[in-house]
This record gives structure tokens, C-alpha cells and sequence, in this order.
């Protein structure tokens, strides 16, 4: 609040009824390890075990190619086929849809990737993990391409 001034010449003495500029807040966060204002925003502590996290997984390979050249997935997992459907109906402007059977043809960064079956010329699809990303995308064309994401499944946006 203010003490009732207006202008340049208002005096501010915040009157803290509710809490809001105690440091009660930071005391919780400390005791809980998050947002503890140990930089400038307090973001450290928390992103710092989501990266170490994720960094983790992105060392595994799910997927490699063996010397001639067949692809084999972790714990000699058979591949399977991956159906998109109903994507179509809320993206209908987009040229030739994501929906269709995606089949396991490479291996982008430890990962498996799909490409789309029957696609139209032209319209090729790719469903491939995202190490940059930390989702499963949709390309445009013939292989995984981070530059040019028609769908994504994670939490940050493209």
C-alpha cells in the first residue's frame, strides 16, 4: 500500500495485513529445496534436478543400427507400428495430416523413429524423440527434422 499520497510525492510503506512481503515464503521454499532463492529468481535448485534428470535418460539408446545395417531395439524388443488417428480433425488445414500408421525405419539420436506409411507425395511424415526437446515430435519430410515440427508431445513449446 501507500500512505494515502498520490503522485511523486506518494511515500510507499508497504503495510504487509497479508503476508505478502514477509520472508515466510522464502522459509518455506528452503525447507522444501525449491525456488529457495539461491539465484536471482530462486529457478536453480529446481531446474538443475530436472536437467540432471533428463539428462540421464537422453544417454540411453533405445534404439541402434547393427553392422549391416538393421535397426534393433533395446532388450531385443520386436518393433511395432504406431497409429496417429483424430489428429486430422483438429489440424484440418494442415496439408496433408499427420494422421496414418507410422513404421519403425532409423534411429535418431539413441531413439527409434517412425515414418508414415501411404503418405502423399510430398506429405511425408516422421514420428522420432527429441532429445532437444524432451518430447515426441512430428516432422515434416522424409526424416527427423528438428527445424520443421508439425506436432509436439511435451511441455515446451516448439
Amino acid at each position: 500500500g501507500y500512505d494515502g499520497m498520490y503522485g511523486s510525492d506518494a511515500v510507499y510503506d508497504y503495510i504487509d495485513d497479508y503476508g505478502y512481503y514477509s520472508d515466510d515464503g522464502d522459509l518455506y521454499y528452503e525447507e522444501y529445496g525449491y525456488y529457495s532463492g539461491d539465484d536471482l529468481w530462486g529457478y536453480d535448485d529446481y531446474y538443475d534436478e530436472y536437467y540432471d534428470y533428463y539428462g540421464e535418460v537422453d544417454k540411453v539408446k533405445d534404439c541402434t543400427v547393427d553392422k549391416d545395417g538393421k535397426i534393433k531395439l533395446a532388450n531385443s524388443t520386436a518393433p511395432c507400428d504406431i497409429k496417429l488417428e483424430g489428429v486430422d480433425k483438429q489440424a484440418d488445414l494442415l496439408k496433408g495430416g499427420l494422421d496414418g500408421v507410422y513404421k519403425l525405419f532409423a534411429c535418431h539420436d539413441g531413439r527409434p523413429a517412425y515414418k508414415r506409411t501411404k503418405s502423399p507425395a510430398g506429405e511425408e511424415r516422421v514420428l522420432f524423440y527429441s532429445k532437444e526437446f524432451g518430447d515426441w515430435d512430428v516432422s515434416k519430410g522424409a526424416q527427423a527434422n528438428e527445424s520443421d515440427i508439425l506436432l509436439y508431445g511435451g511441455e515446451l513449446e516448439h
